[in-house]
């Protein structure tokens, strides 16, 4: 079997940033291909979606995907500073939820992890450090298998994905978020 090559690569200049400087994440839900568009690996629309944004350490936080010869592994280790209630709503809230994720790279770049089937929170600890110059707060994984490698967006606020305020979703009892009958989350704003 033959393949066609029709460019190759020139080696860039060394003043790209590594790592990730931001996350937007919104719980997942199915939708067909046919709800967004993807050309050339770019997600190019999307529904109307919220996000909400996360900011993250200047560094230790990265993104990774591996082809396995069938699927694309997708794997996203964050850091964030300082424990808070908040925070540990927010996390207990995905516990059993799976998320979409854009990530905004260093250099400014966006890619969304997730977009077929969705990331799962893989692990989450809580870390005080011993001293007064050791990490102290949250450090957290999401794992996530998808067909096809994650894609990059030019600018996710001009193709369907909106800023949202904080929001929770609290599970209940049962731990089965409210649905309204068109399945969509029912969600408690903070303010």
């Amino acid at each position: 079997m033959s393949c066609l090559l029709i460019s190759g690569r020139n080696e860039p200049c060394k003043d790209n940033l590594g790592g990730v400087e931001r996350i937007y994440m919104t719980p997942y839900v199915e939708y067909n291909a046919s709800q967004y568009t993807v050309v050339n690996n770019e997600l190019t629309s999307f529904p109307p979606t919220g996000v909400v944004e996360f900011s993250t350490r200047p560094d230790d936080n990265n993104f990774s995907e591996s082809w396995d010869g069938e699927i694309w592994n997708q794997t996203l280790s964050l850091k964030f500073n300082v424990k808070s209630i908040q925070m540990n709503l927010i996390l207990k809230s995905i516990e059993n939820n799976d998320v979409r994720v854009i990530v905004k790279m260093n250099n400014g770049t966006y890619k969304i992890l997730g977009l077929s089937n969705g990331l799962t929170l893989d692990s989450y600890n809580s870390e005080s450090g011993g001293g007064r110059a050791d990490f102290n707060g949250y450090t957290v994984s999401f794992e996530g298998k998808e067909l096809k490698q994650g894609s990059f967006i030019t600018n996710p606020f001009n193709i369907g994905f909106q800023l949202q305020g904080n929001v929770l979703n609290y599970d209940f009892q049962n731990l089965l978020n409210f649905n309204y009958q068109d399945s969509i989350n029912y969600q408690f704003q903070t303010s």
